[in-house]
């Protein structure tokens, strides 16, 4: 793959942390106004990294895609349980098939 402009893998790596964080900003400023509905958002950051990133920095933007879940059904108030274990749940599928899937790219590092 060659380079995205000069940040190769590790700027995607870069760009998609700071896609959780202002996301997770953008839930918690939600969340205190009554808006919900942005954790779904989130779960584009294990797929887009499965097909960008080597296996080990995906594991890492799932886990960090659960937190930022987590984090949110943690502060929003007004959520049911359904409404807060949800998106928890497809969180953890989204990190689960993001890791298990093959990886069809070739010359892709494995663990």
């Amino acid at each position: 793959m060659a380079p995205l402009r000069r940040g190769g893998k590790s700027g995607v790596f870069t760009l998609l942390v700071v896609y959780l964080v202002l996301l997770e900003v953008v839930q918690f400023w939600g969340a205190r106004r009554g808006i919900h509905g942005w954790g779904a958002l989130a779960l584009l950051a294990p797929l887009v990294a499965s097909a960008l990133l080597p296996l080990r920095r995906t594991f890492t933007i799932g886990a960090l895609t659960l937190a930022t879940v987590g984090l949110y059904g943690l502060i929003a108030r007004d959520l049911t349980l359904g409404g807060r274990i949800l998106p928890l749940i497809a969180a953890a599928c989204a990190l689960a098939l993001c890791v298990a899937a093959p990886h069809p790219r070739a010359g892709r590092p494995h663990l």
